[in-house]
């Protein structure tokens, strides 16, 4: 996953999510695990994008099934609060 140069600030975080968040998409929709996780907390946090609990949960499930940590730890994190998926499920 490649992003254009000055997306980042100089200590590595994106500088700005509107334009960032269709590039990750793309590469989530590729199947790229990190991009899935990173399309995921994008929509639950809004980051570049409208909030919205079930997508963030749908990518952040399809990064773990492939054993992403980080999507891992959100999951677990997002069934524990509810977010995007009934607590009872």
């Amino acid at each position: 996953m490649t992003f254009p140069d000055g997306l980042y600030r100089k200590d590595g975080r994106i500088k700005n999510h509107r334009i960032a968040f269709p590039l990750i998409l793309d590469s989530a929709r590729k199947g790229n695990a990190v991009a899935q996780s990173l399309a995921g907390y994008a929509y639950l946090k809004g980051l570049g994008v409208e909030r919205d609990q079930e997508e963030a949960f749908r990518w952040t499930l399809k990064a773990a099934t492939q054993n992403n940590d980080g999507a891992m730890f959100n999951l677990a994190l997002m069934f524990e609060r509810g977010d995007g998926v009934s607590i009872d499920d």
